[in-house]
């Protein structure tokens, strides 16, 4: 009986120690995952570069060229809430988890821009005598003011990084990671414009100097640009184990890319220009499922 009991104790200590080193094993933080959740997205100190080349109107001779007018400064974009979806292979060495990690999300943020009124003048001789007369054309100053108008919008954006991390404890793993990043972005830009101003011209008999002024011009044109903007993100993340199998992912990171331009159509001159070189910060919460 003492055998039978001996036997019996010695098995089940040997089943426990089993399912303890089995569970052990299941605790760890290898292997692969996928996860899906919100992302709140904004943009931070995103760079503009702008040059507005001014409206010309046809019926004018101009005698000085107007000059454009260049920009530089920085822009946040406006706040947005989006969809992430993720998915990786981590491993383990020594006390360090490791892996690749693949993130993708549905849409970001947006702003629009406005720079200018710039106001410019040049001298000037009218083309089209209609608007004087019949009276030999002088000279005069036209006055023109342009705006530009700029509506930048990123899409999806994409990510390859790879992570390193510490485990505290059985339950807890911080990771940070960096990789390339790329962004789906469109630019639409607009132009808008008038020219206004007076010419001087001698009357019939050349006796006295006359100034006449002519219609307002007013214009608007426009250009776009749809492009992938490369860059990298790094970032940090903090997972947290529900159960052996879902973790909770918490995720900060900033991602900077190129510069996407788009050019409105000349007057006379190189057009105007319009660039923004977008900085993306974002913190996200996912639930994750792990194989």
């Amino acid at each position: 009986m003492c055998r039978v009991e001996i036997y019996a104790a010695a098995s089940i200590a040997a089943l426990l120690a089993s399912g303890s080193a089995a569970m052990a094993q299941d605790s760890g933080w290898a292997g692969y995952y996928v996860g899906a959740g919100l992302s709140d997205v904004g943009g931070r100190n995103g760079e503009i570069e702008a040059s507005i080349d001014p409206a010309r109107d046809g019926r004018l001779n101009y005698q000085t060229t107007p000059t454009a007018r260049s920009f530089s400064r920085e822009r946040n974009l406006d706040r947005e809430s989006t969809f992430n979806l993720k998915g990786g292979r981590l491993f383990e060495r020594g006390r360090f988890v490791w892996g690749v990690e693949g993130e993708v999300r549905a849409n970001g943020p947006d702003r629009s821009f406005i720079v200018g009124p710039v106001t410019s003048e040049s001298f000037v001789s009218a083309r089209d005598l209609s608007l004087i007369g019949n009276n030999r054309p002088q000279g005069g100053l036209a006055t023109t003011t342009d705006t530009l108008v700029a509506d930048f919008e990123t899409q999806e954006e994409a990510s390859l990084r790879l992570r390193v991390g510490l485990p505290l404890g059985d339950r807890f793993l911080v990771s940070a990671f960096a990789g390339p990043s790329l962004v789906n972005t469109d630019l639409n830009l607009r132009q808008d414009s008038s020219v206004a101003g007076i010419v001087g011209f001698t009357d019939a008999l050349g006796s006295r100097l006359v100034f006449t002024g002519f219609p307002t011009a007013n214009y608007s044109i426009s250009g776009s640009s749809n492009e992938t903007l490369f860059g990298g993100v790094i970032g940090a993340t903090v997972d947290a184990k529900l159960t052996d199998r879902w973790l909770l992912n918490a995720e900060a990171s900033l991602a900077r890319y190129d510069a996407i331009e788009a050019t409105a159509p000349a007057y006379a001159g190189s057009g105007s220009r319009f660039s923004y070189e977008p900085t993306l910060y974002s913190v996200s919460l996912s639930l994750i499922r792990r194989f």
